[in-house]
């Protein structure tokens, strides 16, 4: 009698034990998940490609931090440049020393001044252009000539857009030349008004 209620008792423990443990798996499987590993190897490749990309920014970055310094180095450059050239421009420069000027160079080329008008004064940040409009008579060799001479001046000057024309019906080999000659002069930077406020003290300042 003893024995078969203790195999009895047996049993049940031994199915209370089974009831748990599929208890316990189904929970493990249903709420906690099965890892075998994928997971993991997949949060492995994602932390990978974010680290590439990381990687990608950061030679982006470099690269926009190279170009840009390389820019500041042109641009100083250029205003070293710009500060050599605006040496050579006089301070003081009127339309009629260019036109004497001209006059000089066409009476050693065999060129004829057949007209000149001054124009207007045209300012720039550093320089302001002092154009002449004139018009040339001769062979075309000696215009040419002309016009070297005009570039080559020690004070800078420049030749504007020309146009040759034939004077006469028929070519003689004299030709008309149209075309602007212009001076440059020195211009001081003018102060803005926001620089002239902030070197103003503060109202009662000491």
């Amino acid at each position: 009698m003893s024995s078969s209620i203790t195999q009895s008792v047996n049993q049940l423990s031994y199915s209370k034990a089974l009831i748990v443990s599929v208890f316990i798996g189904f929970f493990y499987y249903k709420f906690l998940g099965y890892d075998d590993g994928s997971a993991l190897e997949n949060q492995i490749k994602q932390m990978q490609v974010d680290v590439q990309i990381e990687e990608e920014k950061k030679k982006e970055t470099d690269r926009v931090l190279a170009e840009e310094v390389e820019i500041k180095k042109q641009v100083g450059a250029l205003s070293e440049k710009f500060k050599e050239v605006t040496q050579k421009f006089p301070v003081n420069l009127k339309s009629d020393e260019i036109i004497s000027t001209l006059n000089s160079i066409a009476s050693s080329t065999n060129v004829r001044v057949v007209s000149v008008k001054k124009e207007g004064v045209l300012a720039q940040e550093l320089y302001e252009e002092v154009p002449v409009s004139v018009e040339l008579s001769g062979t075309f060799n000696n215009i040419v000539h002309l016009m070297y001479k005009t570039a080559i001046l020690e004070r800078v000057t420049n030749l504007g857009d020309f146009e040759f024309s034939n004077p006469g019906n028929e070519y003689n080999g004299t030709l008309k030349m149209v075309t602007k000659i212009i001076g440059y002069k020195y211009r001081a930077p003018v102060e803005k008004e926001s620089d002239k406020q902030e070197a103003q003290p503060a109202a009662g300042g000491v």
